[in-house]
């Protein structure tokens, strides 16, 4: 998740082409709704981990 937030934050500053911000988001929804939950298993003690740090 930090990647992805960087990569926003680049692309909010400027950083890319024309419309690269609003075609990663596009493509980052499309992705998220397609993914398969059960190919990404995440118990709650290793989420606390992964946000804390």
């Amino acid at each position: 998740m930090r990647t992805i937030g960087e990569l926003r934050a680049a692309l909010t500053m400027g950083y890319g082409f024309p419309g690269d911000a609003d075609d990663f988001e596009a493509e980052l929804a499309r992705r998220i709704n397609h993914a398969d939950p059960a190919a990404f298993p995440v118990s709650s003690a290793s989420w606390r981990s992964t946000a804390a740090g």
